[in-house]
Protein backbone atom coordinates (compact mmCIF):
# COMPACT_ATOMS: atom_id res chain seq x y z
CA UNK A 1 0.00 0.00 0.00
CA UNK A 2 3.05 2.58 0.62
CA UNK A 3 4.42 1.42 -2.61
CA UNK A 4 1.50 2.63 -4.10
CA UNK A 5 1.36 5.99 -2.53
CA UNK A 6 4.81 6.67 -3.39
CA UNK A 7 4.02 5.54 -7.08
CA UNK A 8 1.55 8.13 -7.42
CA UNK A 9 2.86 10.79 -5.62
CA UNK A 10 5.99 10.62 -7.88
CA UNK A 11 3.53 10.37 -11.21
CA UNK A 12 1.60 13.09 -10.45
CA UNK A 13 4.71 15.54 -9.23
CA UNK A 14 6.23 14.30 -12.49
CA UNK A 15 2.66 15.10 -14.46
CA UNK A 16 2.27 18.62 -12.66
CA UNK A 17 6.46 19.65 -13.82
CA UNK A 18 5.39 18.35 -17.92
CA UNK A 19 2.92 20.42 -17.83
CA UNK A 20 5.18 23.00 -15.87
CA UNK A 21 7.39 22.86 -18.65
CA UNK A 22 5.91 23.63 -21.38
CA UNK A 23 5.31 26.92 -20.60
CA UNK A 24 8.79 27.13 -21.52
CA UNK A 25 8.64 26.78 -24.69
CA UNK A 26 6.22 29.96 -25.18
CA UNK A 27 7.62 32.33 -27.24
CA UNK A 28 7.93 35.20 -24.63
CA UNK A 29 11.43 36.01 -23.85
CA UNK A 30 10.24 37.36 -20.25
CA UNK A 31 9.03 33.88 -19.25
CA UNK A 32 12.54 32.78 -18.56
CA UNK A 33 13.38 35.86 -16.49
CA UNK A 34 9.78 35.47 -14.32
CA UNK A 35 10.32 31.91 -13.72
CA UNK A 36 11.82 32.30 -10.77
CA UNK A 37 10.14 34.92 -9.10
CA UNK A 38 6.80 32.65 -9.83
CA UNK A 39 8.72 29.70 -8.87
CA UNK A 40 9.47 31.57 -5.17
CA UNK A 41 5.77 32.52 -5.22
CA UNK A 42 4.60 28.83 -5.70
CA UNK A 43 6.71 27.59 -2.95
CA UNK A 44 6.48 30.18 -0.38
CA UNK A 45 2.49 30.72 -0.73
CA UNK A 46 2.13 26.32 -0.34
CA UNK A 47 4.69 26.40 2.77
CA UNK A 48 2.62 29.23 4.47
CA UNK A 49 -0.78 28.11 3.42
CA UNK A 50 -1.01 24.46 3.02
CA UNK A 51 2.25 23.55 5.29
CA UNK A 52 1.76 25.60 8.11
CA UNK A 53 -1.70 27.32 7.89
CA UNK A 54 -3.80 24.42 6.50
CA UNK A 55 -1.65 22.00 8.55
CA UNK A 56 -2.31 23.49 11.82
CA UNK A 57 -6.16 24.05 11.09
CA UNK A 58 -6.85 20.17 10.21
CA UNK A 59 -5.45 19.69 13.79
CA UNK A 60 -7.83 21.56 15.79
CA UNK A 61 -10.55 20.27 17.13
CA UNK A 62 -13.37 22.69 15.18
CA UNK A 63 -11.94 21.53 11.84
CA UNK A 64 -12.02 18.14 12.90
CA UNK A 65 -15.37 17.95 14.36
CA UNK A 66 -17.71 15.81 12.56
CA UNK A 67 -15.80 15.43 9.64
CA UNK A 68 -15.23 11.90 7.73
CA UNK A 69 -12.88 10.91 4.82
CA UNK A 70 -15.18 12.58 1.64
CA UNK A 71 -13.47 13.42 -1.14
CA UNK A 72 -16.53 15.14 -2.50
CA UNK A 73 -16.10 17.81 -0.08
CA UNK A 74 -13.31 19.92 1.15
CA UNK A 75 -12.73 20.06 4.83
CA UNK A 76 -13.07 22.80 7.12
CA UNK A 77 -9.30 23.62 7.04
CA UNK A 78 -9.21 23.62 2.98
CA UNK A 79 -12.04 25.90 3.20
CA UNK A 80 -10.76 28.63 5.92
CA UNK A 81 -7.26 28.00 4.24
CA UNK A 82 -8.71 28.50 0.46
CA UNK A 83 -10.41 32.03 2.00
CA UNK A 84 -7.22 33.00 3.55
CA UNK A 85 -5.72 32.79 0.64
CA UNK A 86 -8.04 35.01 -1.70
CA UNK A 87 -7.70 37.93 0.76
CA UNK A 88 -3.90 37.80 0.44
CA UNK A 89 -4.58 38.20 -3.24
CA UNK A 90 -6.18 41.02 -2.10
CA UNK A 91 -2.88 43.09 -2.07
CA UNK A 92 -1.69 42.03 -5.60
CA UNK A 93 -4.34 41.10 -7.73
CA UNK A 94 -8.00 42.81 -8.40
CA UNK A 95 -10.88 41.92 -5.71
CA UNK A 96 -12.87 39.96 -8.70
CA UNK A 97 -9.36 38.23 -9.69
CA UNK A 98 -8.14 37.65 -6.19
CA UNK A 99 -11.57 36.28 -5.25
CA UNK A 100 -10.82 33.85 -8.01
CA UNK A 101 -7.84 32.19 -6.48
CA UNK A 102 -10.70 30.73 -4.08
CA UNK A 103 -10.94 28.00 -6.10
CA UNK A 104 -7.85 26.74 -7.72
CA UNK A 105 -6.71 26.61 -3.61
CA UNK A 106 -9.52 24.58 -2.92
CA UNK A 107 -8.11 21.74 -5.62
CA UNK A 108 -4.50 22.46 -3.86
CA UNK A 109 -6.17 22.21 -0.51
CA UNK A 110 -7.33 19.07 -1.72
CA UNK A 111 -4.66 18.06 -2.67
CA UNK A 112 -2.49 18.86 0.11
CA UNK A 113 -5.41 16.99 2.26
CA UNK A 114 -4.99 13.68 0.02
CA UNK A 115 -1.33 13.35 0.00
CA UNK A 116 0.38 16.13 2.29
CA UNK A 117 2.80 16.73 -0.22
CA UNK A 118 4.65 20.17 -0.40
CA UNK A 119 6.45 19.23 -3.96
CA UNK A 120 3.04 18.04 -5.48
CA UNK A 121 1.26 21.25 -4.33
CA UNK A 122 3.97 23.46 -5.37
CA UNK A 123 4.58 21.37 -8.82
CA UNK A 124 1.05 22.12 -9.07
CA UNK A 125 0.66 26.04 -7.93
CA UNK A 126 3.47 26.92 -10.62
CA UNK A 127 1.64 25.60 -13.13
CA UNK A 128 -1.32 27.27 -12.67
CA UNK A 129 0.55 30.26 -12.36
CA UNK A 130 2.36 30.13 -15.09
CA UNK A 131 -0.97 29.43 -17.21
CA UNK A 132 -2.37 32.29 -15.69
CA UNK A 133 0.49 34.73 -16.45
CA UNK A 134 1.55 33.61 -20.03
CA UNK A 135 -2.38 32.78 -21.30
Amino acid sequence: MIASTSIEKYRFTFTAFLLTSVALLLPDPATAANLPRLLIGACAEEIIFRGLLQDFLSKTSFCNQGTSQNYFLPSRANVITSLLFAVFHLFSHSPLWAMATFFPSLLLGAVWDRHQSLAICIALHLSYNLGYYYL
